[in-house]
């Protein structure tokens, strides 16, 4: 049997290939010759090493910007006016095994087995040079920050379909060993001559990662002597077009359709940095108002000039950034805490993002002013850009601050907030995984 591994079929079927195998004794009516095709063999190959290196970026593209649109739902960043009850459940902050997929637990669960899976391909194909190639630190960052991210959406999950579930902080440890593999391997490819930028590149991006994971473990000495490395100018981005996979916040922004409004907490902050169209409207349900967003500035057609009410509306192709030195220079600043370079940082953002009259904190403020100003200065930075949901399980876990919506939700019929603060694995997974007990 051949299989075809155009656009996103490609990273379906290598998936497929690098989980299970090929079956045998596929039904005549299958097979077909086709010159483009790749056959199970061919998966040993070095030539298909690069597609097996973006068989793992395309999936985690392909998941992300539906994880940072419900990050923005789940949090205090937006509400939806989504018709779909699993959704407004999510907006509800009452998670199941029901609504927990198609858009977290899956995409999470597939982009982690399929860069586990072709950490150990890649070795196979290349046993001599696999510790010093690129596209193998690569799969590793990518394969980092995958864990990273299901630490912080989920409450445990079987990540070895042999074993038990395993708790957020084990996903934050596994995401560590991932970042330090990536920047061992991607120093190794810098050695052995390698282009010194992109390995440079990796290593950061495995830097970034590894600050964060350490940071929502509490582990601030850790998180900041990563984040230190982190050069402010770097930058990694997730990429979308218009032909395989499209930015969702586009549909869910935009048109008669729309059910994306910016939640209460962030309106009116006077901030270029979190623009939304003043004109409230409905939607998808018809009930809820909505005040849709402009693209912020993780986003690639964000522009910070314009009076407030203004901005440039999503695109399906607009890029999220997913890592950076920024967000390397608040770790750091959270974890380090008050002191005269922080202070000087935290301010200089403040000015980045006013219109008008924001104030500054002064050399002289205490602790808890301090992080006060640097959560509010963080969620504007980042806004909608999936960073929302880590952020907010790392404030109550560290400071026993919860600024999750509580109380009725704005429409009124949708009734109260529940308490959810992660995601669980889904009813397929309790079905087809006899090792893992919920």
């Amino acid at each position: 049997m051949r299989v075809s591994l155009s656009g996103k079929a490609s990273a379906r079927a290598l998936l497929v290939f690098g989980l299970a195998g090929v079956a045998a004794g596929c039904n005549s009516l299958l097979d077909v010759d086709n010159p483009a095709t790749y056959a199970a063999e061919d998966l040993n190959d070095p030539a298909v090493v690069p597609v097996l290196v973006n068989g793992v970026v395309g999936r985690f593209q392909a998941a992300y910007d539906d994880l940072a649109l419900i990050s923005a739902v789940v949090t205090d960043e937006a509400v939806t006016g989504n018709n779909f009850e699993t959704v407004q459940r999510i907006d509800l902050r009452q998670i199941d095994k029901i609504n927990s997929g198609p858009e977290v637990y899956p995409p999470l669960e597939f982009t982690r087995a399929a860069a586990d899976s072709f950490e150990a391909r890649l070795r196979r194909i290349g046993p001599d040079t696999a510790d010093r190639s690129l596209g193998l630190a690569r799969v590793q960052a990518y394969g980092a920050l995958t864990y990273a991210l299901m630490g912080e959406f989920l409450c445990e999950a079987p990540v070895d379909p042999k074993q038990a579930a395993v708790s957020s902080d084990s996903l934050f440890r596994i995401a560590i060993t991932r970042a330090n593999s990536a920047i061992a391997t991607a120093t190794a490819f810098r050695a052995a001559g390698g282009l010194a930028a992109r390995a440079d590149s990796m290593i950061n991006f495995a830097r970034v990662t590894a600050a964060r994971a350490h940071l929502n473990l509490g582990e601030k000495a850790q998180a900041a002597a990563f984040a230190a490395q982190v050069p402010l100018a770097f930058e990694m981005r997730s990429f979308y077009d218009i032909t395989n996979s499209n930015n969702v916040f586009q549909a869910s922004a935009i048109g008669s359709q729309r059910n994306l409004g910016v939640d209460i907490a962030f309106r009116n902050l006077n901030d270029v940095r979190v623009r939304y169209n003043l004109a409230g409207g409905t939607g998808h349900d018809a009930a809820t108002v909505l005040f849709a967003p402009f693209q912020p500035p993780s986003f690639s057609g964000f522009v910070s000039t314009g009076a407030v009410g203004t901005g440039a509306a999503f695109t399906r192709e607009a890029s999220i950034r997913i890592s950076s030195g920024l967000e390397a220079r608040y770790i750091q600043a959270e974890a380090e805490g008050r002191n005269a370079a922080n202070i000087a940082f935290l301010n200089t953002r403040a000015q980045a993002g006013v219109y008008a009259g924001q104030p500054v904190l002064a050399a002289g403020a205490s602790d808890a002013e301090y992080l006060a100003f640097l959560i509010d200065q963080r969620r504007r930075d980042f806004f909608l850009d999936g960073h929302r949901q880590g952020d907010l399980r790392r404030y109550i876990r560290l400071y026993n601050l919860n600024f999750y919506p509580t109380g009725n939700h704005p429409t009124a019929s949708r009734g109260a907030y529940g308490t959810s603060t992660c995601f669980v694995p889904t009813q397929a997974e309790i079905t087809g995984n006899p090792n893992y007990k919920p």
